[in-house]
């Protein structure tokens, strides 16, 4: 029997969101708490990091029942002993973070009571009804509240995956004191499982399993043997059972009384993948006889054979057994048969499991999280990927990566493109400092990470190029600033040389000059004229360059960056949206629909609510240039403006597209470099059967990223981006109620029926009775849209030349 062993560690960043309130709080008299103010408690935010980890095979259980959560408990312990609990449990309040990746990241809102002295939180999660009947009182230490939490009579049938029941889980904080009068920062907690997670496969890490021993060796079921049919919620005693440090038990917590089972039925193997995502267990020791240790033991035919019965142990050898630990995941990987199998279930289990050959991968999973085999030895990172946004271009964004491995531990690094890495482990990684010219859209890079001179990992890494959208308000430093980009006083002000000390664009001068922008209400242009008496302003100085804005207008205007001199009908080299909303605050404004944090309005939109100029902007899927909306509901003219005119360099108002000009793909070369150099065209296509405005067959999809990272095309602020479509689908099945233009999704987030400029003629229609909503996810040629009207919320696929809506979704960077 070969065996092989891996410990994994994973790390997640938790993402912030908002929003929620307590249900009930139970309250333990010894630990009276310091009030400072008539309530005596402080806002804050818990923060729950849950071990998810994905895996390249098909799910019984996806990742997100895994990280379900419907309940939460908070037990503040004040000189280690137990003060008040907060429970938690309407499922609804507990949301996921915008930064959330298949539920991992959560957040819930509580009042905490005040305390001169530190408090530890422990959150518990999906164990409210065992708390209940657990019988602690105020003054409980640590260790006698957790020594009363025990889950009875574990299930015959073993863990539901099939209808999942939530898996109970534990976290506990560091000190934090609770005085603040206002917000406290958010309280992070990384949450271990309960339960041990068990996969089956047979090659499971071959390069191509349908020719190796998996296409000989056929598993039928999974008998799973002596199983304790009870568990604590936590570790029991926390100091010596946990490793705060690396978020993993370190010994199995078995309660008294407890009595192994075996689980029945056996567990059908798939005809297809691995038995993945299926076997929960609680812990087990390996101070039990080798008959009543927790093993499995494996029905299967070699060759269409007769059915022979194999028993699989948790260890490292035939002396040496494992513990099974909760927010483990033991992999077992059939590899060859070593001696004949049994005739009956019976008898394998009452074997020493020395007949097949297999491996055994055990994994905490609260560290790495993306690793590779090379079918006998492992190397793990914390990172399987890095993309990061240029929200500062001076300094050097650094990354750190942890490693580990059963290879080696010596480990060597090598990169690719403008990356830099130092250190042995873990090892810092990240690009230069300086800015990248206009015409590049991001650096690619990449650290290869190696084990032992042979094992190597590639951690792909690319960094993203300066903002297409400016959202500014009406004072200086705004939270969105952009390179190119300071705000002083009511002027907006762009460098393209000096603003730093960092060349902002290839050596030589430019000049700034307005595209389009609109009006707001009738009250005049966002622009004023200012330092100039020709229309529109022009600037070529290499330094400062400034437009002045109407200091209480909001609106929309693109401006373009030009080379000097100026020649009639030139084109932009990059333009920018800058859309002006006086005193707005996004994230104060922002709304949470089921874990997914929307702005409160559209792109381009200078009021919410029911009214026309709630509509924002319209974009083709993947350009970050805007087109107005319409003019009015039920319209089909567009919203009156002032147009730049090219070839002309006049300034044009109107109630139509006016000098905006429509024009088919098929007369247009060079994009999507065409469509950045020309804004002011909407373009057209007639081109059956893909009407996308590159007119290709093959669009490109990685203009607008669905991986839930902003891309520099993307028209949403820094810090917003394109949802994805599994991000608005979660709108469907939401309540909702008609508006007199709109859908309003659980009373708070209101989507207008902004209506949409036809792909083939560059018309509006449908202005007032249907919204339409961009996704960042791709179909082959089309791409995914939320489409809104009475009485219908769906996903469609939709042509890419369309004009649509966009809403802004947090940024998961």
């Amino acid at each position: 029997m070969k065996i092989k062993t891996a410990i994994y560690l994973v790390l997640f960043f938790a993402g912030i969101v908002g929003g929620c309130t307590i249900e009930q709080e139970t309250s333990y008299n010894p630990v009276p708490p310091v009030v400072d103010v008539a309530d005596g408690e402080a806002a804050a935010q818990i923060a729950m990091i849950v071990p998810e980890h994905s895996e390249p095979t098909t799910y019984a259980m996806t990742a997100t029942q895994e990280n379900g959560i419907s309940s939460i408990d908070v037990l503040s312990f004040v000189n280690d002993t137990l003060a008040y609990r907060i429970t938690v449990s309407d499922p609804l309040k507990i949301v996921d973070a915008a930064s959330a990746v298949n539920g991992d990241r959560k957040t819930v809102d509580v009042k905490l009571r005040r305390n001169a002295a530190p408090q530890k939180l422990v959150v518990i999660a999906n164990a409210t009804s065992i708390i209940n009947g657990a019988g602690i009182a105020g003054g409980d230490s640590l260790e006698v509240v957790m020594r009363n939490l025990i889950y009875l009579g574990y299930p015959t049938s073993g863990w539901n995956h099939t209808t999942p029941e939530p898996f109970p889980m534990w976290g506990l904080s560091t000190a934090i004191t609770v005085q603040d009068p206002v917000v406290m920062n958010p309280v992070e907690v990384s949450m271990i499982r309960s339960l041990a997670k068990v996969n089956v496969g047979v090659d499971i890490f071959a390069e191509d399993p349908a020719i190796g021993f998996a296409s000989h060796f056929k598993i039928k079921n999974v008998y799973v043997n002596n199983v304790n049919n009870r568990f604590y919620i936590s570790p029991v005693r926390v100091s010596a059972n946990y490793d705060a440090t690396n978020k993993k038990a370190l010994h199995a917590s078995i309660p008294s009384g407890a009595s192994t089972i075996s689980l029945t039925p056996p567990y059908s193997y798939p005809t297809t993948g691995h038995l993945t995502n299926t076997i929960y267990i609680p812990e087990s020791d390996t101070l039990a006889t080798v008959v009543n240790r927790t093993h499995l033991v494996i029905e299967a035919e070699y060759d269409g054979g007769a059915a022979k019965f194999y028993r699989l142990d948790f260890a490292v050898s035939s002396s040496q057994y494992y513990q099974i630990l909760r927010n483990h995941r033991y992999t077992f990987n059939i590899r060859g048969i070593l001696h004949d199998g049994y005739s009956s279930a019976a008898l394998a289990s009452a074997s020493r499991g020395e007949n097949l050959e297999y491996e055994l991968n055990a994994v905490n999973e609260s560290k790495i999280i993306d690793y590779v085999y090379d079918g006998q030895y492992y190397l793990g990172t914390s990172f399987s990927q890095i993309i990061t946004s240029p929200t500062t271009m001076t300094g050097n964004t650094l990354y750190s990566i942890d490693i580990t491995s059963n290879y080696s531990n010596s480990f060597t690094f090598s990169t690719t493109g403008t990356v830099t890495a130092s250190g042995t482990n873990p090892i810092t990684a990240g690009f230069p400092s300086g800015d990248m010219p206009d015409n590049i859209y991001y650096r690619d890079g990449s650290v290869t990470i190696t084990a032992g001179g042979t094992l190597s990992k590639v951690i792909p890494m690319r960094q993203f190029n300066n903002p297409s959208c400016i959202l500014t308000t009406a004072v200086a430093a705004t939270a969105y600033p952009a390179p190119y980009t300071s705000y002083a006083g009511s002027k907006l002000q762009f460098s393209t040389a000096n603003l730093d000390g960092v060349m902002r664009a290839p050596a030589g001068s430019y000049q700034l000059r307005i595209i389009w922008t609109e009006r707001d209400s009738g009250s005049g242009m966002i622009f004023a004229r200012e330092y100039t008496s020709s229309w529109p302003p022009q600037y070529s100085s290499t330094g400062f360059q400034e437009f002045a804005f109407m200091p209480t207008v909001n609106g929309n205007a693109v401006i373009g960056l030009f080379a000097n001199p100026y020649n009639t009908g030139d084109k932009p080299l990059w333009t920018w949206h800058y859309w002006r909303l006086n005193g707005y605050n996004a994230t104060a404004a922002q709304k949470n629909v089921r874990g997914v944090i929307y702005m409160d309005r559209n792109v381009g939109a200078t009021q919410t609510g029911d009214t026309i100029s709630a509509t924002g902007l319209f974009y083709q899927w993947g350009r970050k240039e805007p087109f107005p909306s319409a003019a009015a509901y039920n319209s089909t003219n567009f919203r009156s403006g002032y147009y730049y005119d090219y070839p002309s360099s006049t300034m044009v108002a109107g109630t139509t597209l006016g000098a905006f000009q429509n024009r088919d793909v098929a007369s247009l070369s060079g994009l999507p470099e065409y469509a950045h150099r020309n804004p002011n065209i909407f373009i057209t296509s007639t081109a059956a059967p893909y009407y996308t405005w590159e007119g290709l067959s093959v669009a490109d999809n990685s203009l607008w990223t669905a991986t839930g990272i902003r891309s520099p095309h993307d028209p949403c602020p820094m810090g917003w981006r394109v949802p994805t479509s599994a991000e608005l689908m979660s709108l469907i099945g939401v309540t909702n109620s008609a508006v007199s233009h709109g859908l309003l999704f659980e009373g708070d987030l209101h989507l207008p029926f902004a209506g949409g400029i036809d792909f083939s003629t560059g018309q509006l229609f449908g202005v007032g009775t249907d919204g339409y909503y961009w996704t960042s996810d791709t179909s082959g040629a089309t791409a995914k849209v939320l489409h809104i009207r009475n009485g219908s919320v769906t996903i469609e696929n939709a042509f890419r030349a369309n004009g649509y809506s966009v809403r802004c979704v947090k940024d998961k960077i």
